[in-house]
């Protein structure tokens, strides 16, 4: 699966601490305070992050689904693009388990992220941490025609960004149904890496540039909690 780097933003994030009732809830973000860029609603504290010179940009707008519930909407064209929040002050080591909710609506069609050519997803978290010279990520997708529980380790930039990504859904799930994934990213971390990091990025990620096709999926919450 051929990626590009990703540069962690260091400006200031809105991050969402503790603004839960739930106690065992460190960090969540359900879309529900979006606002206005350039004419479309963004979630607050994401940045746009991850395009590439030349090609579409995926697009990203937070609206509401039939039930009233505000989801984060992302389509891409022949494009590729995420959105990125950095998240202050979470301890991993205390709630290494995210948690999320996710429906596919249009899978890019021939997408293996197995194959450079083919590597293409209707939609990724990626779990990213250190610095522009070293770089380390974890990655969950939702792919096309790649096997369920297939992973694959890559690198770019000689080694400055690596990543292990694995595949959490594929099209025999099917489109338009909603399901809620959960992963100890903490100890994936340190099966992966070797150590817990103290400080994390997630970021969306909807692409179809490599396959010439479309894709189209929603994620209505992100968080991480203790268990």
């Amino acid at each position: 699966m051929k990626k590009y780097f990703f540069a962690l933003i260091t400006g200031c994030f809105c991050c969402i601490i503790g603004a839960t009732e739930n106690a065992d809830i460190a960090w969540k973000s359900d879309f529900s305070n979006p606002i206005k860029v350039k004419g479309r609603m963004l979630p607050k504290g994401w940045e746009i992050s991850g395009t590439k010179r030349g090609v579409n940009n995926s697009v990203y707008s937070v609206r509401k689904n039939k039930d009233g519930i505000p989801i984060l909407y992302m389509s891409s064209d022949k494009g590729r693009g995420g959105l990125m929040h950095k998240i202050e002050g979470l301890d991993l080591n205390k709630f290494p388990v995210m948690k999320w909710k996710w429906l596919a609506i249009e899978l890019p069609k021939g997408g293996d992220g197995r194959f450079d050519d083919k590597g293409d997803q209707a939609i990724e978290i990626y779990v990213m941490s250190g610095s522009l010279a070293s770089q380390k990520c974890i990655v969950y997708t939702w792919e096309t025609e790649t096997p369920v529980g297939a992973e694959k380790s890559f690198s770019v930039f000689f080694g400055a960004f690596k990543a292990r990504w694995f595949c959490v859904r594929n099209k025999k799930d099917g489109t338009g149904k909603w399901f809620i994934e959960e992963q100890n990213v903490a100890e994936d971390f340190k099966k992966i890496y070797g150590f817990v990091p103290d400080e994390i990025a997630v970021m969306v990620y909807c692409k179809s540039d490599m396959t010439k096709t479309s894709s189209e999926a929603e994620l209505e919450w992100i968080e991480f909690s203790a268990n």
